[in-house]
């Protein structure tokens, strides 16, 4: 089964850019997930494949007391720049790779927001 991109690196990443030196949030401790099996989590170039890691993923989503806590720092982090919006992967606070790019396409204002956002010359 072919990985997209490894989950762990994604995972190190995005603790490394958003908590810096790996540190992780309080909430990280309360999350479903944190003994789950991370490939439930990650992208599979197989459609079948990919569609049940979604629905095992989103599974203990639904019962993650800090769900929306995590979506809204994986969409904060996606967000601050248009190329990790457009290659967005696995699945993070109940969302799927595919639903939060959707997300972002529809709206547009939301991407480029953070530090990386150029200003527009007048």
């Amino acid at each position: 089964m072919g990985e997209v991109f490894p989950l762990e690196i994604a995972l190190r990443g995005l603790a490394l850019v958003l908590w810096g030196a790996g540190e992780r949030p309080e909430w990280h401790s309360e999350a479903a997930c944190r003994e789950a099996n991370r490939d439930w989590f990650g992208d599979s170039t197989n459609p079948a494949e990919r569609a049940r890691r979604i629905d095992h993923a989103r599974r203990v989503c639904a019962l993650c007391p800090v769900r929306v806590e995590c979506l809204r720092d994986a969409v904060g982090w996606e967000s601050r720049s248009t190329v990790r919006a457009r290659e967005a992967v696995g699945v993070l606070g109940g969302m799927s790779a595919a639903e939060r790019r959707e997300l972002y396409r529809r709206l547009p204002g939301l991407v480029g927001v953070g530090q990386e956002r150029r200003r527009r010359r007048c």
